[in-house]
């Protein structure tokens, strides 16, 4: 990302300047420099009325003014004004002074304005965000410039007359300014802060002291304010796990360094010239022969070469751009500000794929199947799917007007939507027939443990006896929150996983507290060949305790550990709700060189495999690879039940997805839903496979003109729609995807429910609803052993 100076900084700008200063300013100049001035004071005069936490905001308004007048001209204004000004406009002059100038003079007099708006007095915030300032823009000083600010804070300091706040930011910018004996001096002030009675002030200077590195120095205070919570303690979190990591990779380097020493390769081995050539001779031939090659930057060159080198270590080791680690980190704390609902581009249409219940877009009236055609009045036909989901999003409590348009409406219809700060749910449940629990856990994210405890606790009181829990397409998440949610059913002190690593010391995880499943109740674990990572972790160590039995399909096999490193920092942003996150409505500052101006940009990051874990037996599920890309084990976990999920030939696919297209089976719920209410709850809880019960089916079935359809085939999606439908009146979504988590046609399901019952000493027929599952768990065998004879006598 460029500068800010050089696009708001043409030539002739330059030019204009340089002759101002040799032959002074004419009487048109002269009454334009009057109106600046004007105009400065009034910003002056509104700085006067602000928050310190918003006179940030005024600076677009000079930076406004540099845009009609010239940047030369509201350089010579600011330089003018400054110099009698109160200290909040100080604060915004010398701001914007320092993203306007580009000469060292006019460095220095930014910087003079900020050392002036530093001072003792009332704490009034606006010294500490000058001294903030002033260490934001260190990187614009000149060595004479950065020696002079370090010396004007030291004797700032040295006066004993800085305001609490003030005399912290002074502190921690004369550490990243002044020169070492004044560094000392800084880190002496701060530790002098410690000692007040100000709980809010002493914490400042515990973070100050964290941020400058002495983290060691100030550990313990940092622990508790961690275990306090809150903002503070957020940070104060981040402080502890960065020092973790830091060290992790100074043990790193103690060892590579070691081993250089005793390979005799000397302290330093970097990359040779001929390496670094042979790269770049590489990146020339991609951009001048290559037919798409000047469709390639440099920086998207560079980008794919370090996903080249970290992808052949692993197929887990890569490069992630900032774009791809803010879907990352949704995916990990899935909660955003936003309406709440599940949305997809079908036929060139935007649209509601499901509400999420407890959000506001339901409450609104909002459901599933609803075209969402304008959002704000901004036309969404032809719009990429994230550019209107970033519309749809916004700070909690704000309004959002959208134009929906659903079937039985004669024409669209608005709806007002207040946003609020929505969590999409990892766990969802059901009570079966039968006593029986089922638990569908989506991802390990950060809230998963404590969700799933919440829902066994639900089905305890409702009579659980036996429990299905569901990892299939579960793709993993945090390593502590799978340790978490293998507690759930194992004892105090019960080992989960152990951890082996090249940088640090071989670490065994354990369950900590008491189990909340009973160690009688049964439980089935589904798994499949999506299930990795975390579901892997808590998959096998069930099965390795003998807590559970596995049903489904050989995992994924995905043994190692990750650690994210950020190349960069991320750029700044003011956290209006204290989440510990940027969220798509705050404020922030557009200073990153890799990213998009206007757009808050996350640094890349890299993830490299650092470690491997080995389940309670000693078993690595990784999937293993030669170095020339060949498989050598095949890894994952084996169920002790496989048995695979049903697929449907393709021709039966695109037959249905051409129906799906066409809207067919929704047109026909959405027509007999109101005149069958009650019948429809109950063919969505199960229909026996009966089409029979279907109103008017047999006319919808010989509508549709198929051939190569059964009307069992229909039937099934039919009643996918009814329950979407249901689940829109009720409020509540069924547990699974589409037939998954569906006990009527989900096959796995059948088999694991039927693994419960047998350790319950009891029959599946004894529950009406459960009757059909014995014989189609026989069917479906005979067509196994069909399909197996079939692929024998083809070779």
């Amino acid at each position: 990302m460029m500068p800010m100076q050089t696009t708001r900084q043409p030539r002739l700008a330059s030019l204009s300047f340089a002759l101002l200063a040799i032959f002074g300013a004419p009487v048109g100049v002269a009454r334009a420099q009057e109106d600046l001035a004007a105009k400065l004071a009034r910003i002056a005069e509104r700085a006067a009325k602000l928050e310190v936490d918003r006179l940030p905001e005024l600076q677009d308004d000079v930076l406004a003014l540099a845009d009609q007048a010239g940047i030369p001209s509201v350089i010579e204004a600011l330089r003018a004004a400054g110099k009698d000004a109160p200290d909040r406009a100080k604060l915004i002059y010398g701001q914007s002074l320092l993203r306007l100038a580009s000469a060292s003079a006019q460095i220095d007099d930014a910087a003079g304005l900020l050392l002036g708006a530093i001072h003792g007095g009332v704490e009034d915030g606006v010294g500490s965000a000058a001294a903030q300032a002033l260490r934001a823009d260190v990187v614009r000083f000149q060595e004479q410039t950065s020696e002079r600010v370090g010396d004007a804070l030291a004797q700032k300091l040295a006066a004993g007359e800085l305001p609490g706040a003030t005399r912290v930011g002074a502190s921690t910018a004369l550490f990243e300014l002044g020169k070492p004996a004044q560094q000392l001096e800084a880190k002496a002030e701060l530790r002098r802060v410690l000692e007040s009675s100000d709980v809010a002030l002493r914490e400042s200077a515990v973070l100050a002291l964290a941020e400058i590195g002495d983290v060691d120095g100030v550990r313990k205070d940092l622990e508790r304010m961690r275990d306090r919570g809150g903002a503070a303690g957020q940070v104060a979190r981040l402080y502890l796990e960065i020092d973790e990591r830091d060290l992790v990779y100074q043990r790193t380097i103690a060892q590579l360094s070691a081993r250089m020493k005793r390979d005799g390769a000397g302290e330093t081995r970097g990359m040779d010239v001929a390496n670094v050539q042979l790269l770049n001779r590489i990146r020339e031939m991609i951009q001048t022969q290559h037919v798409q090659g000047d469709l390639w930057d440099d920086k998207e060159l560079i980008e794919a070469a370090a996903r080249g080198m970290l992808n052949a270590l692993d197929p887990h080791s890569t490069y992630i751009s900032g774009e791809d680690y803010k879907r990352f980190l949704f995916d990990l704390n899935q909660d955003y500000g936003g309406i709440g609902a599940f949305v997809q581009t079908l036929n060139g249409i935007f649209q509601i794929t499901r509400p999420i219940y407890s959000g506001p877009a339901y409450q609104a009236g909002l459901r599933s199947g609803d075209a969402i055609l304008t959002v704000d009045g901004w036309e969404t036909q032809g719009k990429a799917n994230d550019d209107i989901i970033k519309r749809l999003k916004g700070e909690p409590g704000t309004p959002v007007v959208v134009k929906v348009f659903r079937a039985g409406f004669e024409e669209p219809k608005d709806f007002t939507i207040v946003r609020d700060q929505i969590q999409v749910p990892v766990i969802q449940y059901e009570l079966f027939p039968g006593g029986i629990g089922y638990v569908e856990l989506v991802s390990f994210s950060s809230n998963a443990a404590e969700e799933l405890r919440r829902a066994i606790t639900d089905l305890s009181k409702r009579g659980m006896r036996g429990l299905v829990f569901d990892l299939r397409n579960n793709s993993g998440g945090f390593l502590e929150i799978a340790v978490e949610v293998a507690n759930v059913f194992l004892p105090r002190s019960t080992k989960v996983v152990r951890t082996v690593s090249r940088v640090e010391a071989e670490k065994t995880m354990s369950t900590r507290g008491r189990p909340l499943v009973p160690e009688g109740l049964p439980v089935a674990v589904l798994i499949n060949e999506r299930s990795a990572s975390a579901s892997e972790i808590v998959a096998g160590a069930l099965q390795d305790h003998g807590r559970a039995v596995l049903v489904g399909e050989r995992s994924y096999g995905k043994g190692t550990v990750q650690q994210l490193q950020r190349l960069f920092q991320d750029e700044e942003y003011v956290d209006k709700n204290d989440n510990g996150k940027f969220d798509e409505y705050e404020p922030f500052t557009d200073s990153n060189p890799y990213g998009t101006q206007g757009v808050y940009d996350y640094s890349p990051r890299v993830k490299i495999t650092t470690s491997e874990y080995f389940l309670p037996n000693g078993r690595s599920i990784n999937t293993q690879y030669n170095k020339d890309g060949t498989l050598k084990d095949e890894g994952g976990i084996k169920p002790d039940i496989e048995i695979e999920h049903e697929r449907l030939p393709i021709w039966q696919l695109q037959e249905l997805e051409r129906l799906v297209s066409k809207g067919v089976f929704r047109k026909y719920v959405d027509e007999q839903f109101p005149k069958h209410r009650e019948l429809f709850v109950k063919l969505a809880e199960g229909d026996a496979h009966d089409t029979s019960r279907y109103p008017e089916f047999d006319a919808f079935f010989e509508g549709l003109g198929v051939k190569t359809l059964s009307k069992d085939d229909v039937r099934r999606w039919v009643r996918l729609n009814v329950r979407e439908r249901v689940s829109d009146d009720r409020g509540k979504v069924f547990p699974g995807y589409r037939f998954e988590g569906d006990y009527e046609e989900d096959i796995q399901l059948q088999t694991a429910l039927s693994k419960v019952f047998e350790k319950l000493g009891a029959r599946l027929e004894e529950v009406p609803e459960f009757a059909r599952i014995p014989t189609e768990l026989a069917e479906a065998a005979k067509r196994r052993e069909e399909e197996l004879k079939e692929k024998e006598k083809k070779g």
